[in-house]
């Protein structure tokens, strides 16, 4: 079963499909139109790809990332949510690569930051 891995990298889709390379795996990036998966899924995962790449400081990109603690934090539930719906859209096509834990983690500490909500 093909790999899809799913993770939030600067200058780059969300989305990288594992292909057999001739000594090992290559992750190839892709575009989120090429899931076989519905409209609103598609929808909301370019949505959090803006909203991603809107963070990055073109000037300095140790600079880069979110400003304010409640837009970061909504932005983890939202990329949390759509892993999960991209396990049940295409599960049966794919092995869905995402680091829940460290989603998680970040949430987990974002929301401590922000007064324990």
């Amino acid at each position: 079963m093909r790999k899809l891995k799913y993770s939030f990298e600067y200058c780059c889709s969300p989305i990288w499909i594992e292909e057999t390379g001739i000594d090992k795996p290559i992750l190839e990036n892709v575009s989120i139109d090429s899931l076989n998966v519905d409209k609103f899924l598609k929808n909301e995962i370019e949505e959090l790809q803006r909203i991603y790449q809107s963070t990055y400081n073109e000037r300095d990109g140790r600079e880069s990332g979110f400003e304010d603690l409640y837009q970061y934090s909504i932005f983890i539930n939202r990329v949390i949510f759509s892993a999960q719906l991209l396990k049940m859209n295409l599960g049966n096509e794919y092995k869905i690569v995402f680091d829940l834990e460290s989603w998680e983690k970040l949430l987990l500490s974002a929301n401590k930051k922000l007064g324990g909500i």
